[in-house]
């Protein structure tokens, strides 16, 4: 029976990760209460054995498919490669050290497949979880919102991540996938395009748990981040909104409301 349901594609790039992190991100995808799923695991020639905990787990899990690069890609250009092995209508993209509740996919599905006219759907992103933690709630109620109001919504109040949406993968392709003149923050270039691309449902619970932790590279990234963000705002300000819900947004709030966002992004 839950053949006659769309089939929805949990894509995870991995480089290099913490074995650990890499588990239990691929088991809160496999373990999914949404029966009709494939997980794309994809290996960006990592070195460091962690590939043998995808590997492991795809003997055991048929839903599981582990693909690799014919060489190294760039970050952007690794999340482009892996999503093009997806077969779902509808995608949810997963960093290898975060996880998914277990009922992601089926709270965030049900709206894209009961309105054409939404593009994407996410939850409130958890950041920083730790176990038995309690759970944060936004004060923004649940439901469908227009492009720009829920655009507004993301910049101003932080609830908003890729890796907390489920999207459309026509619409996806329709609004040209992730641009690759972004280092890292191809992400948040591309959750403004879809919120464009039509109407965005918000679910105000956490349905993804984004882990928060030192990496060896963090300034390097955050450096890149910022100077990225501070193009993509420009290109919104410049091109998307009207000029009088902005009246009030001065480039001073602009520069405070980038960190909090890297916060959000891969």
């Amino acid at each position: 029976m839950h053949n006659l349901l769309p089939l929805v594609s949990i894509v995870i790039p991995f480089y290099n990760q913490n074995e650990i992190f890499l588990q239990e991100c691929l088991l809160s995808a496999l373990l999914q209460t949404y029966p009709n799923i494939e997980v794309i695991a994809s290996d960006n020639h990592s070195n460091n054995g962690c590939d043998r905990v995808a590997l492991e787990l795809a003997s055991y899990y048929a839903q599981l498919c582990i693909v690799r690069p014919k060489s190294h890609l760039s970050m952007c250009a690794h999340f482009s490669f892996a999503i093009a092995q997806s077969s779902g209508d509808y995608i949810t993209l997963l960093c290898s050290d975060d996880i998914f509740d277990l009922d992601h996919v089926s709270r965030l599905v049900n709206p894209l497949t009961m309105h054409e006219d939404i593009s994407m759907a996410c939850s409130l992103p958890f950041q920083g979880f730790q176990p038995n933690s309690a759970r944060p709630k936004s004060n923004i109620t649940s439901g469908i919102y227009s492009s720009y109001d829920f655009a507004h919504l993301a910049l101003i109040s932080h609830v908003c991540s890729l890796g907390a949406t489920i999207f459309r993968k026509d619409r996806f392709l329709a609004v040209g996938g992730l641009s690759a003149e972004y280092y890292y923050a191809f992400d948040v270039d591309l959750l403004f395009k879809l919120m464009f691309s039509g109407y965005v449902y918000f679910d105000s619970s956490p349905t993804a748990f984004i882990r928060l932790w030192d990496r060896a590279d963090q300034r390097n990234r955050q450096k890149k981040h910022i100077i990225d963000i501070i193009h993509i705002f420009d290109a919104l300000l410049a091109r998307k909104f009207p000029l009088n819900m902005y009246a009030a947004l001065e480039i001073r709030l602009l520069n405070l409301l980038i960190i909090p966002l890297l916060k959000l992004v891969f």
